[in-house]
């Protein structure tokens, strides 16, 4: 089916029949309503029409309409100078107008309303899942056929009753929305459906954190203003759009779900992951994806050193409650930094796990000195954590009480609670003890037996 639109034209003169309708009267409606909507006598849309506009004796107006994102479908009725207000014998009408952007990288599309949208709010056109009208559109939601595998998204530019077709804008920028923030990324999802959410950083379904109400789950722009948006197209199903939804059965293979027999494996239903697996978006690091056994990464901030003759946290990272509560599952974590070129006795480094120090140098007089620390944090069981550390140095430095190869630390940590990893330095001078750069890195795995 073609998507045409009428023509655009620069000072259009209006006929009835053959005759220039001098002094008719043109009304101006939402599309496939009666409801009146404003048209604009300059570019900057300041100064609206009478409505209807009264056209002059060349049967001319000056029409301007919103071309951006809160254009809207138009109707136009033509009717004579003795016609009423609405009109009772009309010349003619004209039904689904839609205003040529001023931007083209702005795709507008007419569509039929599934339910009742909003200005504003992202939509998605429906194949037919969920007791949905195939081919209508509704408002996303944390729903994969409403999010992340949804054939097209948009943005409705129009209120819409179920039924009712108006405008979507599919491709370019989104303006006339509220309370973004300029430079984040938004995302389907939120409380409820048609809620945009927000990304602190960037949202990965994937890693070990899952936001409150299960999403996000796609993309949908990023914000260049507080008031607009700007669409992503970048496409459907990648690993950073999956939803990873909750599955008693996760990691398991249904084979009354495939078949088999030509040696590869066809899904007949969509797989679906542990749902411990999602994301935090309040971390201040970066997230990267996690799909079978591929290891979640956790970014910490680079560049900080210690506070003068104080303890300082130099990096820090809190796993939420209940990650680490099925036997195997292990976090990595690896810094790197130096100790300063200064005469201070009292340069430290330590590592600790939920308020326990696993790795210690100790107050050391080393200097100028490059160090590494690893760590490999387990669950073992019940009440039962270890974690084996080792601090080296670019030399042979002499690390005080604090050996550089660290023993096995058994802890004894609550495994439904949050666990804190906390990289600390001391130093009798500011930034005596130095953190360039390190991450820590969600293993996973473990045998939920």
């Amino acid at each position: 089916m073609a998507d045409g639109t009428y023509s655009p034209v620069p000072n259009p003169t209006f006929f009835d029949g053959s005759t220039v309708a001098a002094g008719y009267q043109l009304f101006t409606y939402l599309a496939g309503t009666t409801t009146k909507t404003a048209t604009y006598t300059d570019n900057a849309l300041s100064v609206a029409n009478a409505n209807p506009i009264v056209l002059d004796a060349n049967g001319q107006a000056t029409i301007f309409v919103d071309g951006g994102s809160g254009a809207v479908g138009l109707k136009y009725v033509l009717a004579t100078a003795a016609d009423t207000d609405p009109p009772a014998s009309p010349v003619w009408t004209r039904d689904n107008i839609l205003a040529v952007s001023p931007n083209a990288a702005d795709t507008d599309i007419q569509g039929v309303a599934g339910e009742t949208l909003a200005a504003g709010q992202p939509v998605y056109v429906s194949d037919g899942q969920g007791s949905r009208t195939t081919g209508r559109w509704y408002l996303t939601y944390n729903i994969g056929y409403a999010s992340s595998v949804a054939g097209s998204i948009g943005f409705a530019l129009e209120a819409l009753t179920v039924g009712q077709t108006g405008g979507i804008r599919v491709g370019g920028r989104v303006t006339g929305l509220a309370g973004l923030t300029a430079g984040k990324t938004y995302y389907t999802g939120g409380a409820t459906p048609g809620d945009l959410a927000v990304g602190d950083t960037q949202y990965y379904t994937g890693g070990p954190f899952a936001p409150a109400a299960g999403g996000p789950f796609r993309k949908l722009g990023i914000a260049d203003s507080t008031t607009s948006l700007v669409i992503d197209r970048s496409g459907i199903l990648s690993s950073s759009m999956l939803n990873l939804v909750d599955n008693a059965n996760a990691g398991q293979i249904s084979l009354a779900n495939q078949t088999l027999g030509d040696a590869r494996k066809h899904f007949q239903s969509p797989m679906t992951f542990d749902g411990a697996l999602g994301v935090d978006g309040a971390l201040a690091g970066s997230e990267r994806s996690v799909v079978s056994g591929v290891p979640w990464l956790f970014e910490f901030p680079t560049g900080v050193g210690n506070s003068a003759g104080a303890e300082s946290t130099l990096a820090s990272f809190s796993f939420p409650a209940a990650v680490f509560d099925i036997k195997g599952r292990s976090a990595r974590i690896v810094a790197y930094g130096a100790f300063a070129n200064t005469a201070s006795a009292d340069k430290r480094l330590k590592l600790k796990i939920g308020g326990t120090t696993v790795a210690d140098t100790g107050a050391t007089t080393s200097q100028n000195f490059v160090w590494k620390l690893e760590c490999l944090f387990s669950y073992n069981a019940a009440t039962d954590e270890i974690a084996s550390s080792v601090i080296t140095a670019t030399t042979a430095a002499t690390f005080g009480a604090g050996v550089q190869a660290q023993a096995v630390t058994a802890l004894s940590l609550d495994a439904t609670a949050g666990i804190q990893i906390l990289i600390t330095g001391d130093g009798t001078n500011a930034s005596d003890t130095i953190f360039y750069q390190g991450y820590v890195e969600y293993i996973g795995g473990g045998n939920p037996t």
